[in-house]
């Protein structure tokens, strides 16, 4: 789950204790989509280091979790469709 503070990360468990400073079942909802966004490239959305492209991955897996998207496919991991809303 990347490194933060000169820490490398392993498993959402470390990840939600080191980013938000509590126990992964402690999560808000909002919390846990943040972790969960990560996996792809944990240090290329880094929260911290990388706040844009966190916020954009994470809006777009709020969208998928939510269901205001799907995925363009089976290998689809990137949610490109997700950044904007999609019509009825």
């Amino acid at each position: 789950m990347g490194s933060h503070e000169g820490r490398q990360l392993r498993g959402l468990a470390q990840a939600a204790q080191s980013y938000a400073g509590k126990a992964l079942g402690e999560t808000s909802d909002d919390e846990f989509i943040g972790l969960v966004a990560m996996i792809k490239a944990p240090n290329q959305f880094h929260p911290i280091k990388n706040r844009l492209a966190y916020d954009t991955r994470v809006a777009r897996i709020r969208a998928l979790v939510s269901g205001r998207c799907t995925p363009g496919g089976w290998f689809d991991t990137s949610f490109e469709q997700c950044s904007t809303p999609q019509s009825s």
